[in-house]
């Protein structure tokens, strides 16, 4: 029962975004993809199966979904070993699913990223507004984001940073 679907995961199911450092190609996705259906088909919780869904959103996010209330709870040991799961195939990838410091904007053309610090002059030149959907990769359930992955700059906790 560990491999769910996205429509199956219950609204409350719990979310880990991790993104790349560089989008990735087509043989990089299909890898992360090979590897994330095994990692979630044995991912564990005091030797209980977890009911999860894994994810590439534009060859870039790496998305984890648990449905806790369908299945076991997640244990520090199986977050651990998700956490291990990313660094290792971000060393064998040579991708950072780590980076923290970039915020990423969905435009018309596909998605633009910039360094926190660059932010405040990539508004003053127009290439982004406080209207531009940014980004929340701290959402933390399915219902966020489906609801709340992509908000207004104006609207997000980006603002605060800038």
């Amino acid at each position: 029962m560990a491999i769910a679907t996205y429509e199956t995961l219950s609204d409350s199911s719990r979310l880990w975004i991790y993104r790349a450092d560089r989008v990735l190609n087509d043989d990089e996705v299909a890898k992360i993809n090979s590897w994330l259906t095994k990692f979630i088909n044995q991912w564990t919780a005091h030797n209980q199966t977890l009911k999860a869904f894994g994810t590439i959103y534009h060859s870039r996010f790496i998305t984890i979904f648990l449905d806790e209330e369908n299945s076991s709870q997640a244990s520090g040991c199986s977050i651990d070993s998700q956490v291990r799961f990313i660094q290792d195939m971000g060393n064998a990838l040579n991708v950072d699913f780590f980076d923290r410091l970039h915020f990423d904007f969905m435009v018309e053309d596909g998605i633009l990223t910039y360094h926190k610090d660059d932010v405040t002059t990539k508004i003053q030149d127009g290439d982004i507004s406080e209207d531009t959907m940014v980004m929340d990769h701290l959402v933390k359930t399915k219902k966020q984001f489906e609801d709340s992955w992509l908000v207004p700059l104006s609207q997000s906790w980006h603002k605060r940073l800038i």
